[in-house]
């Protein structure tokens, strides 16, 4: 099928309603929550895209990831743009109305019939299913927040893997096998997600491509028996199995994985089966959407609650059961939802959110495939049939335009983002914790305080909360209350870095040099991040100043004092203050010189 003008008129169209929707976040600058580790405070990112930087991407863990296209992305717009919040989100809209519209163009070569007219029909569902997934407000997570690239990234990549399964199951060949696993590959490089694929195409085989020998569509190609259309997918297993060991162990490193003590198997099963039930809601109604759902809590999941979890789950499955041959996509648009969900719906669980808008992005389309579909084989025959379908097709799309603009405008700012959270989830600990840093970073200690206090109150076990208040006591003459909330802190914590490096400094303002000096240099060994960080590095060089000066009035202690100066010159030499202290006192001969 070539590319025509009812083509070219639909990705018109989809760019339009992406931009329409999306251009205000041209406006906007990095929010800070994740955008630090994964752009503006990464140093992986901002010495911009050349050969050794690339390389270093297929070789660091960052973020509890690893996603080297993701950062070579990330990269290119550094070297491009600097840091130029507007035209990274620029960047991500592109990308967003680019996967649109090759899921408009591939699945309608997927879907198209043969027959007079009826390309037209299944061109005109294909372009709804691809302006819903454009519009769809639980979409906005993903195209305005600037760490979500990967989501984009990978959606982009697994729609070029479907044209190119396209390709091979229409005239199969090792060449257009190995595109396949190349858009696979690709895709996983960009996120993880995409781990379900290859289920995902075993579907497909299905419907519409009509590869299984006892689908009820005639496909391109003779049909073969499902285990070897099992068999043919091998490959592509073990690229995902590779790609899930990598990112296991990543987020293993980066201590993102919850433990199955704190949260037990029996809990994880019951909020997935929940989770799937507020996927669905908020797919039919996106209202009161969120960057943080907090966790249900565990005495929620009663018996009683459970089996009401289960009853759509088993009524939508059970109807695409009994539809599975007159209309298989209700089958294989449902079961494309709930496969591409199982690696994030929280049975290995990875941070502290319950659901998330971002993780539809994919698993929303199989939802979107068997609603467009479903309508239009059941809607009864009636002179006027084909105007209410277009009809009702074109309210829907307004309505998810409408309600993902109002959903655009909550990102403009880090503070509106998490009032936007707050309103729709009033017992939000993180949303409370993160305005608690936003005021305490503009100087409203009072402010943070309620909310520090409030998140905590919310959630005892959230951790960062606790360093808020040790903070906002330390800077209000409070060391004691300080004290107290850092040893909570470190009793969910030990190796919380920060933590560790304000204990330090109130060691360093009560004259205690050397647990100052061990602590600095203890939060420097766990979060490098920290040689970056002013009141750390000034810290640990007013305490190694202060302890030589002591040593020095006293007489005893002098050669430890100069033994801590020349061991942090060492092994920290781009600590700024601690380079300019050692230079003064080589200057005046009070210690040796460098090695």
């Amino acid at each position: 099928m070539k590319f025509d003008h009812f083509d070219a008129a639909a990705c018109i169209g989809l760019l339009v309603l992406a931009v329409s929707i999306y251009a205000p976040t041209s406006e906007f600058d990095f929010i800070g929550f994740d955008d630090d580790r994964y752009v503006t405070e990464n140093p992986l990112v901002l010495n911009g895209l050349d050969w050794e930087s690339a390389g270093r991407a297929f070789t660091r863990f960052r973020a509890s990831n690893w996603h080297p296209l993701t950062w070579i992305s990330h990269m290119a717009d550094v070297s491009l743009f600097g840091r130029d919040g507007g035209a990274h989100h620029a960047v991500n809209v592109g990308l967003h109305a680019l996967a649109s519209c090759l899921l408009f163009l591939v699945l309608r070569r997927m879907t198209a019939p043969a027959g007079p007219g009826r390309d037209r029909r299944y061109a005109a569902l294909s372009s709804v299913v691809a302006a819903v997934f454009v519009a769809h407000p639980a979409h906005v997570e993903s195209v305005a927040w600037i760490s979500e690239r990967k989501d984009l990234l990978c959606a982009v990549f697994w729609m070029l893997t479907l044209g190119a399964y396209l390709g091979y199951a229409r005239a199969p060949s090792p060449g257009r096998f190995a595109l396949v696993a190349l858009g696979l590959l690709a895709a996983l490089l960009s996120k993880p997600m995409a781990v379900s694929r290859p289920l995902v195409l075993l579907l497909l085989d299905y419907w519409p491509l009509g590869r299984w020998a006892r689908s009820p569509v005639r496909g391109p190609a003779a049909p073969v028996s499902a285990g070897r259309l099992i068999l043919e997918k091998l490959p592509l297993l073990a690229i995902v199995a590779a790609s899930s060991a990598v990112t296991l162990f990543a987020q293993d490193i980066g201590r993102a994985v919850q433990s199955i003590e704190r949260i037990p198997i029996d809990e994880r099963v019951a909020n997935a089966l929940l989770s799937y039930d507020r996927y669905l809601g908020i797919a039919a109604w996106p209202t009161d959407l969120s960057l943080f759902y907090p966790r249900v809590a565990p005495e929620v999941f009663t018996p009683l609650f459970i089996g009401l979890t289960l009853v759509p789950l088993v009524v939508l499955s059970a109807w695409a059961v009994r539809e599975w041959r007159r209309r298989p996509f209700l089958a294989v648009g449902w079961l494309w939802f709930l496969v591409t969900l199982v690696p994030v719906i929280g049975l290995v669980q990875v941070g502290e959110q319950s659901i998330a808008d971002r993780y539809t992005y994919l698993p929303y389309v199989g939802l979107s495939i068997a609603v467009a579909w479903g309508v239009e084989s059941y809607w009864p025959q009636h002179p006027r049939r084909s105007g209410a379908l277009v009809g009702l097709a074109a309210a829907a799309i307004a309505a998810c335009a409408i309600l993902a603009s109002s959903q655009v405008a909550t990102w403009q700012s880090p503070e509106t983002i998490w009032r936007q959270s707050l309103a729709s989830h009033e017992r939000n600990a993180m949303a409370h914790s993160q305005l608690g840093h936003i005021l305490l970073q503009r100087g409203d200690r009072a402010g943070a305080q309620i909310h520090a206090e409030q998140a905590i109150a919310d959630n005892p076990s959230m951790l960062y909360p606790r360093y808020q208040l040790a903070v906002i006591f330390a800077e209000t003459g409070q060391p004691e209350a300080a004290r107290s909330a850092l040893a909570d802190a470190l009793a969910l914590d030990p190796r919380m870095a920060e933590a560790i490096a304000l204990r330090a400094d109130l060691d360093r303002r009560e004259g205690q040099w050397m647990r100052a000096i061990t602590g600095f240099e203890e939060a420097l060994a766990l979060d490098r991040r920290l040689r970056r960080s002013a009141p750390v590095t000034d810290g640990l060089a007013r305490a190694l100043r202060a302890q030589y000066e002591e040593a020095r009035r006293s007489g005893t202690g002098l050669e430890d004092a100069r033994q801590h100066y020349l061991r942090i010159r060492s092994a920290y030499p781009r600590l700024d203050r601690v380079a300019r202290d050692f230079r003064e006192l080589e200057a005046n001969r009070v210690l040796p010189a460098a090695p």
